[in-house]
């Protein structure tokens, strides 16, 4: 079983690798070199099938699949070369006649669910829709979390910006998209928008949620001898310990940062950084709150987002319905317009066309 990796290699505009249709040998060749064939486990790969099995089963009947291929959903520090038209360091208007849209997609989610939901989108009069991946293993870590600051802020420094430096109309986050979303305005990308769709989230930035999420997960792809065998306490004290360590390693890592600033190697270490390193210390006591405060803070306060939508399902078992109440809270606290959209028997990143009313109705 083979699934796409988030580096996508530059090929025809006709070649669709997934597939096969339209590639000549140098594209293949090009895919290859870059690894984009790449063999995941069994049940990473069924969870992801199950969800693609209901986003293609009503995508069957559509025209649109047989037009030319759309754009593959990359991770937000891949989207430069595939994703978007014109970057830009600082946030610029788009076309004010032309809708726009940025999606960050759920945890596993592979790069042709993530264009059936920019097709979704499109039907409703977005043409311009960015899809980007979130990567679990970067945004459901400490050492991912400063890795990723490490790289954003690189990709912004290089000519042109960051490419998600833009202007929105409506930016969809999914599951982990919410944390991915998060990371990315940490670093200071500055994203423009006014409308957040918040789907079958927040997972916050605590081991109590990832542990939520990892047993529902298990569950789902039909390993649930483990959730059986292993207490959820014990799971979340597991995941603590190993959140713990990697705080460690944010600590050397910043430590040899700061070493190759003194040889002259490397610029100073960014203020993000420093602030990382600082949650590095919370994280170390299992203080998780100031670090939650900052995520509500860096979303809901400093953006400029003027309403967020949360579609959820009050007994999603990915998520915590108490986290998503109180979420709610401290937005309409930050003084954001907050629309309360439960989809009441819905499965977890499934109400776009189960129930696509609760978006669309409170986006138009």
């Amino acid at each position: 079983i083979y699934r796409p990796m988030a580096v996508e290699p530059n090929v025809s505009e006709s070649c669709d690798l997934e597939t096969g249709k339209g590639c000549s040998v140098a594209d293949v060749r090009k895919a290859r070199e870059v690894g984009y064939y790449n063999e995941v486990s069994k049940s990473r790969s069924e969870a992801a099938q199950k969800i693609n099995a209901q986003y293609m089963a009503l995508d069957a009947d559509s025209s649109e699949a047989k037009k030319a291929p759309e754009k593959k959903s990359v991770t937000a520090n891949e989207v430069a070369k595939t994703a978007t038209k014109e970057p830009s360091k600082d946030a610029k208007p788009v076309d004010a006649k032309k809708k726009s849209a940025l999606i960050l997609g759920w945890f596993y989610a592979e790069p042709r669910q993530l264009k059936f939901v920019a097709r979704m989108y499109k039907k409703k009069g977005y043409a311009d829709v960015v899809t980007c991946e979130s990567d679990v293993g970067v945004v459901s870590k400490p050492k991912g979390w400063y890795k990723a600051c490490l790289q954003t802020q690189k990709t912004m420094n290089q000519d042109g910006g960051h490419p998600l430096a833009r202007e929105f109309d409506v930016v969809h986050v999914m599951s982990g998209g919410f944390l991915n979303l998060y990371q990315l305005l940490f670093a200071g990308v500055k994203i423009d928008f006014k409308t957040l769709v918040l789907d079958s989230t927040p997972i916050l930035p605590k081991p109590a949620a990832f542990t939520r999420f990892a047993r529902a997960y298990m569950d789902s792809v039909g390993l649930t001898i483990i959730p059986k065998l292993i207490p959820s306490p014990i799971h979340q004290a597991f995941v603590a310990f190993r959140w713990s360590l990697q705080s460690v390693y944010i600590k050397i890592q910043h430590q040899i940062l700061r070493l190759m600033v003194v040889l002259g190697r490397r610029k100073a270490a960014s203020d993000q950084m420093k602030k990382l390193n600082s949650q590095a210390n919370l994280s170390l006591t299992n203080r998780y709150v100031p670090i939650i405060d900052d995520v509500v803070a860096t979303v809901f306060g400093n953006s400029g987002v003027e309403k967020a939508v949360f579609v959820y399902n009050p007994d999603d078992p990915f998520i915590n319905s108490a986290d998503v109440d109180a979420t709610m809270e401290r937005a309409k606290g930050a003084g954001v317009e907050v629309v309360a959209a439960p989809t009441p028997g819905v499965d977890h990143v499934q109400t776009l066309f189960k129930k696509p009313d609760a978006i669309w109705g409170n986006i138009a």
